[in-house]
C-alpha cells in the first residue's frame, strides 16, 4: 500500500503528508474523483478533489420528440456522449461541470449539473440555419431542404487562409475533399472528392454562377460568397458525365440593399522551409558510390578521385542554396450598395507570391462587377470578372523538380565553375551520377506565363405565377494562356550535360465558351407538409480552343521570339446540347 501511495504521490507531483496520501488512496477505491492542481509558490501545491455522479437524461426537438445523436459535452472538454435512438443519454459529471447540448439546426444550450441526477432538455429552432440557403445544381435550396451529400463553406472561411487559389482555402473545411498543393505560386493544386471515381483525369467540375468552368484560378477568395461541394450521385447528376468526380459549386458575392459600403482588405504574409532533408556526406557519398560499382562489377575501375581522398573535404547541401524565404502579399478594395430594387457590388485586387524557391512567382490582378435589378414579376443582372495574371513557374530539368536534383546531387561538386558556360558545375560521365545542376536550370532557364481570364454572365427571371419561374442565363468564359521560355546556353563541349546554343518555345492558347440556359422551376408546398421542387432545363454549349507554338535555336545569345525556325497552329471546335429535369421532395422538411 505504502509503494501505491508513493506512486500516486509522485504522479500528482505534489508535496503531501502521508495523511492526504491516505485520502487519495481511499478515495480511489470508494468513488470517481477528478482532480486540479494549482502551482503557485514552489514550495506549495494546493489538490481539490472533484465528485463525479452519474447524469441521465433525454433531448426532445421543439414538438417534444426525441433527438437522436444529439451532442451532449462537459465544457472545457474532450468528454462527451451523444443519445440514442429514443433521445437518451448518459455521462458523468461533476456538480461544477457545464453540460453543452447541441444539434444541428437547434441553438445551442450550456445546462450547469449542480446536484442533478436528470436532466432533460427541450432544444429550441435555429431560424437562422433552417433559413440558411445553399447552392446546388442549377439553383438553390434551404438547408434543411437537401437530402444529398453537400458541404458548404462560406466566404468568411475561406479568407482565413492566405494563398493565391481559392480552392486551397477548402483545405480541411469540407469532409470528403482532398486537397494538395502545387507548391509553387500559381500552381494548380490537385483536387479529389472522395478518392479517385474514374480512370484518367480525375478533376471535379467546377461552377461559377451557373456556368460550367474549366478552373477557379481567377477567382480571388474575397470575391466569393460561398462554395459548395457536391459529393454524391444525387447531387451531381444534373450535371451528367461532367459530375462523375464530383462538382464545386462557387457563388460569387453580390450587393446588399442600404447605404454604399466601402471595404479595404489586405494581408501580408511570409513562408519559408523549416527544414532540410539529410543527404549523404561526401566521404559517405564516395563510400557508397564506390561500392555500388565493385557490386556490380568486381573488375570495374573505381574513379580515383572516388579513392584517393582528394574529394572528401567538399561537402555543398545545394537544398541551402535553391531555397528563400518567401512572401505573399494581397490587396483588394470593394464597394457595395443599392436599394430593394437595384444592388451592385464592385472590387479590385492585386495580389502577389514570391515562392520558397528561387525565380518563382506570381502576380495577379482581379476586377469584378455584380449588379442585380428586381421589379415586380421581373429580375435581370450580370457578373462580370477579368483577371490579369503573370507567373514565373517551377521549371523542371527533364521532368525532374530541382529539389529532386538537389537531394540527388553529388556533394563534392561546387555550385559554380568558371570554366563552364553559364559559370554552373555540371556531373560529368566519370561521376557516375545523371543529376543536373538545379541551380543552373532556376537560374539560366527563364519562363513567363502570361494570363487574361474573362468570365461572366448575364440573366434574367420571370415569376409567371406563385411558385412557377422561368430563366434565361448566357455566359462566356474566355481565356488565353502563352508561355515564353527560354534557355540559356550551359556545360562545356564535350560534357554529360550541356547545351550549346539559346533555345526559345513560344506557346499561346485560347479558349472561348459560350453556353445558353432556359429553365423553367416549379416550386410549391401542399397540406403545410409536402414540399415539391420541378426543375426543367436546357443548356447549349460552343468552346473554341486555339493554340499556337513555336520552336527555335540561335546561337546568338539574345532573347528574341522572332527567332523561331518552326511553329504550328490548331483549332478545335466542341459543341453540347442537354437536357435534364429534377424532382425534389420531403415531407414536413424532414
Amino acid at each position: 500500500m505504502i509503494n501505491t501511495i508513493g506512486l500516486l504521490s509522485r504522479f500528482l507531483k505534489t508535496k503531501t503528508s502521508f495523511r492526504t496520501s491516505v485520502f487519495i488512496f481511499c478515495t480511489l477505491m470508494f468513488s470517481d474523483f477528478s482532480y486540479a492542481i494549482n502551482k503557485g509558490d514552489a514550495s506549495e501545491n494546493t489538490l481539490s478533489i472533484k465528485l463525479q455522479q452519474q447524469i441521465n437524461g433525454t433531448i426532445l426537438d421543439e414538438n417534444g420528440t426525441p433527438l437522436p445523436g444529439a451532442s451532449v459535452v462537459i465544457k472545457g472538454t474532450s468528454t462527451g456522449t451523444q443519445t440514442d435512438l429514443d433521445g437518451n443519454f448518459t455521462i458523468e459529471a461533476a456538480s461544477t461541470d457545464v453540460l453543452i447540448i447541441s444539434y444541428i439546426g437547434y441553438l445551442k444550450q450550456e445546462v450547469t449539473v449542480n446536484n442533478q441526477t436528470t436532466i432533460n432538455i427541450l432544444m429550441n429552432v435555429d431560424s437562422n440555419v433552417l433559413d440558411e440557403v445553399v447552392v446546388v445544381g442549377y439553383g438553390t435550396q434551404n438547408k434543411y431542404m437537401v437530402t444529398g451529400a453537400i458541404s458548404t463553406v462560406s466566404s468568411d472561411d475561406l479568407v482565413k487562409l492566405p494563398t493565391t487559389n481559392a480552392v486551397e482555402a477548402l483545405q480541411g473545411k469540407a469532409s470528403g475533399l482532398t486537397i494538395i498543393s502545387g507548391g509553387t505560386p500559381g500552381s494548380e493544386p490537385t483536387v479529389r472528392i472522395r478518392g479517385i471515381g474514374t480512370l484518367g483525369n480525375n478533376n471535379p467540375v467546377y461552377v461559377v454562377d451557373d456556368i460550367v468552368v474549366t478552373d477557379i484560378s481567377s477567382l480571388s477568395a474575397n470575391d466569393i460568397e460561398s462554395i459548395s461541394v457536391l459529393k454524391d450521385a444525387s447531387t451531381t447528376a444534373v450535371y451528367g458525365s461532367l459530375g462523375a468526380n464530383g462538382v464545386i459549386v462557387i457563388k460569387t458575392k453580390t450587393g446588399k440593399a442600404g447605404q454604399v459600403a466601402f471595404n479595404f482588405n489586405t494581408y501580408l504574409s511570409t513562408q519559408f522551409k523549416p527544414k532540410s532533408l539529410e543527404v549523404l556526406s561526401t566521404s559517405q557519398y564516395l563510400s557508397y558510390a564506390t561500392d555500388m560499382i565493385l557490386n556490380a562489377d568486381p573488375n570495374a575501375t573505381v574513379p580515383i578521385q572516388f579513392t584517393d581522398g582528394s574529394l572528401v573535404g567538399n561537402n555543398y547541401n545545394y537544398q541551402d542554396e535553391i531555397f528563400q524565404t518567401g512572401s505573399i502579399q494581397n490587396y483588394e478594395f470593394s464597394a457595395a450598395g443599392g436599394n430593394e430594387v437595384a444592388k451592385f457590388r464592385l472590387s479590385a485586387g492585386y495580389q502577389s507570391q514570391e515562392g520558397i524557391l528561387l525565380n518563382t512567382d506570381l502576380n495577379r490582378y482581379t476586377l469584378r462587377l455584380n449588379s442585380s435589378f428586381d421589379k415586380g414579376i421581373f429580375s435581370f443582372g450580370e457578373s462580370l470578372g477579368i483577371t490579369y495574371a503573370e507567373q514565373n513557374p517551377l521549371i523542371l530539368a527533364f521532368s525532374v523538380s530541382p529539389i529532386e536534383n538537389a537531394i540527388n546531387m553529388a556533394p563534392y561538386l561546387p555550385f559554380t565553375n568558371d570554366e563552364y558556360i553559364g559559370g554552373y558545375s555540371e556531373l560529368t560521365a566519370e561521376d557516375i551520377n545523371t543529376t543536373r545542376n538545379p541551380l543552373r536550370t532556376l537560374n539560366r532557364e527563364e519562363q513567363l506565363n502570361k494570363n487574361i481570364s474573362i468570365l461572366g454572365n448575364v440573366y434574367a427571371k420571370a415569376k409567371l405565377a406563385p411558385g412557377l419561374e422561368y430563366k434565361i442565363n448566357g455566359g462566356m468564359n474566355f481565356y488565353d494562356n502563352s508561355f515564353k521560355k527560354t534557355e540559356l546556353p550551359y556545360g562545356i563541349s564535350g560534357g554529360l550535360f550541356n547545351q550549346l546554343i539559346t533555345r526559345y518555345t513560344y506557346f499561346d492558347t485560347r479558349v472561348k465558351t459560350v453556353t445558353l440556359q432556359n429553365s423553367l422551376q416549379y416550386k410549391t408546398t401542399f397540406n403545410d407538409k409536402h414540399n415539391v421542387e420541378i426543375l426543367g432545363l436546357s443548356e447549349r454549349q460552343k468552346r473554341k480552343t486555339t493554340t499556337l507554338s513555336g520552336v527555335g535555336t540561335t546561337d546568338l545569345g539574345i532573347s528574341d521570339i522572332g527567332a523561331a525556325l518552326s511553329g504550328g497552329a490548331a483549332t478545335v471546335e466542341y459543341n453540347k446540347i442537354g437536357y435534364l429535369g429534377r424532382l425534389n421532395y420531403n415531407y414536413d422538411n424532414k
